[in-house]
């Protein structure tokens, strides 16, 4: 992937229709500029952290906006709940994980997964956070990171088809 700088991601952001409100809330931080030009995804929130954007680069990249709702609570015991993020497959503990929603609009829906909570889904499956590193101590699976890096790629060409399909 090439190098991108801080207003090509401005100029991609700007061409993706998103609500005013949303879009003045947007914190582009140093780690986002970092990660969008490294990366298959990575994540724009706004301020309250509860929703944002996130940017997809396959073959082109892709934006897309979401809602993150709290974390998953055990309804017996109230307890935070421990879950596999449906995109890289890294076990995350209780708290560590939550549900993200996008609007498929033209079909009146939602479309929602259990994503990592931070999101760091392209670094977990290169295992470079400590959470990957806690996730193959709990998951045995057979794939090295290359093919991990290539299932995640393979989960963000459909979602990515999906929702190109809203615009």
């Amino acid at each position: 992937m090439t190098q991108h700088s801080r207003e090509e991601l401005l100029k991609l952001i700007a061409k993706r229709r998103i609500r005013s409100r949303l879009s003045r809330d947007l914190r582009i931080t140093d780690k986002t500029i970092d990660h969008w030009n490294k990366y298959e995804l990575t994540v724009v929130w706004t301020k309250s952290h509860n929703e944002g954007l996130l940017i997809m680069q396959l073959e082109d990249a892709h934006v897309a906006s979401f809602i993150a709702t709290a974390p998953l609570k055990d309804t017996a015991t109230g307890r935070l709940k421990p879950a596999i993020c449906d995109l890289c497959y890294t076990y995350r503990k209780g708290g560590e994980i939550c549900r993200i929603t996008f609007d498929l609009k033209r079909e009146n829906k939602k479309l929602g997964f259990l994503y990592c909570a931070d999101l760091e889904c392209s670094r977990n499956v290169r295992n470079l956070t400590s959470a990957a590193t806690y996730s193959r101590t709990q998951l045995h699976e057979a794939l090295n990171v290359s093919q991990r890096i290539e299932r995640l790629r393979s989960k963000l060409e459909i979602l990515t088809e999906r929702l190109e399909d809203e615009q």
